[in-house]
């Protein structure tokens, strides 16, 4: 969540509650969910949870239960495609 603040700080992230799950809410974006999943996959190589069905347009979902190296990873690439 620090990262994300710091470094992306468009993206709002749902406070997680016991859960691997963060919810990133990307409405400040302005993009539909097709604009928002054709970014995620073409400028940062991420292949994120729509969260349309879930949360509402404009959010995804990010599995955090992995290897600290895998989520620095992943952050990067959020980075890329939203910094």
């Amino acid at each position: 969540m620090d990262y994300i603040s710091n470094n992306i700080p468009k993206i709002k992230v749902e406070k997680p509650e016991a859960t691997y799950l963060l919810w990133l809410n990307l409405n400040e974006y302005e993009l539909n969910e097709n604009k928002l999943k054709e970014k995620l996959v073409e400028e940062g190589g991420l292949g994120l949870t729509m969260g349309g069905a879930f949360m509402g347009d404009g959010f995804v979902r990010m599995n955090i239960a992995c290897p600290r190296y895998m989520l620095e990873d992943g952050l990067e690439r959020l980075k890329k495609a939203f910094g």
